[in-house]
């Protein structure tokens, strides 16, 4: 019964790390982020366990701006080295996944919403 038990409960642990592999997988990879109103980017995440890190990069320049952010369930949230600009979304395969955008100048910060996607193949 003991031994039962070492099997079921290693079975369990294997099952949980390929879980967080699968759920890593959903945000690891490059993005299209289109903030309301503002010029397509492309954003390129790396994520181990809840820590994401990644660039961003501006459709209209080759600039690009490091992020750092955290992956829980299916909340997406990071943002941008001086913390000035936040995204938060949830992720959810096969779709477009919408959320909210901050961006904070001083002390004055506005919200839109922002949408990612997977670059289609062209791209």
């Amino acid at each position: 019964m003991g031994r039962l038990f070492a099997v079921v409960a290693s079975v369990g642990v294997l099952a949980a790390g390929l879980s967080a592999q699968q759920r890593a997988s959903a945000v690891a990879g490059k993005w299209e982020v289109t903030v309301t109103g503002q010029a397509k980017r492309l954003a390129e995440l790396t994520v181990k366990g809840t820590e994401v890190t990644g660039v961003i990069t501006s459709a209209t320049s080759d600039a690009m701006v490091e992020v750092t952010g955290e992956y829980k369930n299916v909340n997406l949230s990071f943002w941008t080295a001086a913390k000035e600009e936040f995204f938060g979304v949830m992720v959810r395969e096969g779709a477009p996944v919408q959320g909210t955008y901050v961006h904070c100048v001083g002390d004055q910060c506005s919200k839109s919403g922002v949408t990612m996607r997977r670059p289609t193949k062209a791209n």
